[in-house]
């Protein structure tokens, strides 16, 4: 049973440890790269934050509120909820070249 167990979770770690994309690096602009997955994020995180926000609109009103966005990654939910009215908005991340 614990054998079972071990392979269980150490699959769930190799599917969430790694880029869901390619890390190859990926030229956004003429002399600047960024990892691929990074690139591919930064494409899909506005929705995706706009989503979360608006299941979460019910219970949090964010208009003249601080909020504090710890592993914002891109910052895709810091500019949505500036955007939502949030009057001071602070995201950190570890990965600093991910912060957009």
């Amino acid at each position: 049973m614990r054998q079972r167990i071990r392979r269980g979770v150490a699959r769930a770690y190799a599917s969430v440890s790694k880029p869901p994309h390619s890390d190859e690096p990926v030229e956004i602009s003429p002399g600047v790269t960024f990892p691929g997955y990074l690139v591919e994020y930064g494409r899909v995180a506005p929705r995706q934050a706009v989503r979360f926000l608006d299941r979460v609109q019910p219970w949090v009103d964010l208009r003249d509120r601080s909020v504090l966005d710890v592993g914002c990654g891109v910052g895709a939910v810091c500019l949505e909820a500036a955007r939502r009215g949030a009057r001071r908005v602070l995201g950190v991340d570890v990965a600093a070249d991910a912060i957009g």
